[in-house]
């Protein structure tokens, strides 16, 4: 007799993680794309199997997720080719009993802005911003200042991410808490060529990598809180390259590329004559690019105006989980699917004026959100003699465009020797996330950012080194969702502090 979808419960989800985890005891072995099969201990079978009834089981995200979390490609102490250590089948291990979740997350950059001068004019910089922070926000301003510079600085985030049931005796109050930290590192360079193209092409490099990631996936059950657009996504690698080209001394051009890191593989789960088990897991990263291609024209000094369309960027994850031979016990296979990361396909559009003691930049952002259809792919797909049967599908959100309106202001004061820069700015990112009005606790919020920072440059000689600090405040604007049982308030806040370090030679 057929198991239901109440036999899925914690214990199995539990004795599935602990079958797959028994047979990846060899944490010192080494780094390969492919590895020798392990064997778990009998016992870990007959507790598997104990735990399940009935010659099938039907898979339902609502009643057997549990909360999961996968760090990608911690840096160890052996060198890495792949992305997942040696336990990475405890982490696919939790699919054999878990639909699940997926918090897609979105690069640093796209949230906060590249650079100290940025962030702390409120992300803007398409029209002003000439140093390696030009990869990411318009690589045609690269050119404007053909020098050679070096800059190295850090990164760091709080989140506090609130969730209020209406109803007190529903749920108790969730409170999301997420602290990241980035090591932030940029050079640009003109490319040696003759005259009459000399100091007319620049090129660049923008690295943002947090301290011990490459990517970072969070798995929750469906009925957990989270806010996938916004929790987690300064804890990303951003890697950004670019070259600019001065046409002429009003006009420049710029081209770039984004790059993120996918996975996608295989875990392979096999029960020997003897009551044990072998898992074989088989994975590799695959590299993504997004283009970004920018414009900048001044038609005097003071006054500038940039163009920049950003593709979309994305890192999928495709691991397939395949469990054979478990006796009595039938476990589809399961495609662990959906994005790690993504950032929409933009278009920024913004004007400068500068003076000699004040910078003033207006920008406008165009966000296409509705291209991405969901987080996560269906984990369990039907079979091609049941095109009906009753895997669960995955989810569209619904999500939407918007536009996101930025002002900053930046204030030069001179000094012996030095020149002070107090900086300052405002942005408004609405949600393209519709309320949440389902059982899927997937929430989103409109956000108010604060921007401050402070410069100082130390002249020329030998060698100008600018210093940069910025401080953002992100309030999320509370609002309410009509989710099952009872409405959900939610808000919160988002603290980001930049340092960095530029010397120019």
């Amino acid at each position: 007799m057929a198991a239901t979808a109440t036999d899925c419960t914690p214990e199995a989800a539990r004795a599935a993680i602990r079958l797959i985890a028994a047979t990846n005891q060899t944490s010192g072995a080494p780094s390969s794309a492919q590895r020798e099969p392990t064997v778990a201990p009998k016992s870990a079978i007959a507790d598997l199997r104990a735990t399940f009834r009935g010659d099938s089981v039907s898979w339902q995200a609502d009643r057997c997720s549990k909360w999961a979390s996968t760090i990608v490609g911690q840096p160890g102490t052996r060198p890495r080719r792949r992305c997942i250590s040696a336990w990475s089948a405890a982490w696919c291990g939790c699919f054999v009993a878990l639909t699940t979740a997926w918090t897609a997350e979105a690069s640093p950059s796209d949230l906060f802005g590249l650079g100290s001068r940025s962030q702390g004019m409120a992300a803007t910089g398409a029209s002003h911003e000439t140093g390696f922070a030009a990869t990411y926000l318009n690589p045609a301003m690269l050119s404007r200042t053909p020098q050679r510079r070096l800059a190295l600085g850090a990164a760091s985030t709080l989140m506090s991410l609130d969730a209020t049931w209406a109803t007190p005796d529903q749920a108790p109050f969730q409170s999301l808490d997420d602290d990241t930290e980035a090591l932030v590192f940029g050079v640009t360079a003109p490319l040696p060529l003759p005259a009459p193209v000399e100091d007319r092409l620049v090129l660049g490099l923008g690295v943002s990598t947090p301290g011990s990631t490459i990517a970072r996936v969070d798995i929750a059950a469906p009925t957990q809180p989270r806010f996938p657009l916004v929790s987690s996504r300064a804890e990303s690698l951003s890697f950004n390259l670019g070259v600019g080209a001065r046409l002429s001394s009003e006009l420049t051009v710029g081209v770039g590329t984004m790059l993120l890191a996918s996975l996608e593989g295989s875990v392979a789960l096999d029960a020997g004559g003897d009551g044990t088990a072998r898992s074989l897991t088989d994975d590799q990263l695959v590299l993504t690019q997004a283009p970004l291609v920018g414009v900048a024209y001044s038609p005097t000094d003071e006054l500038s105006a940039a163009l920049v369309w950003h593709s979309e960027l994305r890192s999928d994850f495709d691991m397939v989980v395949t469990v054979n031979d478990l006796g009595s016990l039938v476990i589809p296979d399961l495609n662990v699917v959906g994005l790690a990361q993504v950032d929409p396909a933009q278009l920024v559009a913004e004007a400068s004026y500068r003076t000699e003691s004040w910078t003033a930049a207006f920008g406008l952002a165009y966000k296409r959100w509705s291209n991405i259809d969901g987080f996560a792919g269906a984990t369990v797909r039907c079979p091609a003699q049941r095109p009906d049967c009753d895997a669960p599908s995955s989810r569209s959100l619904g999500l939407r465009d918007i536009w996101v309106p930025r002002v900053a202001l930046e204030r030069a004061v001179k000094l012996p020797g030095a020149t002070a820069l107090i900086r300052a700015g405002y942005f408004y990112e609405p949600s393209p996330l519709p309320a949440a009005s389902s059982d899927l606790r997937v929430f989103d919020n409109p956000r108010h950012a604060l921007t401050a920072g402070y410069g100082l440059d130390l002249g020329n000689a030998p060698a100008s080194v600018a210093l940069g600090i910025a401080a953002q405040y992100h309030v999320l604007v509370e609002r309410e969702h009509p989710t099952t049982p009872t409405t959900v308030r939610t808000s919160g806040n988002v603290w980001s502090i930049a340092f960095d370090a530029e010397v120019t030679f």
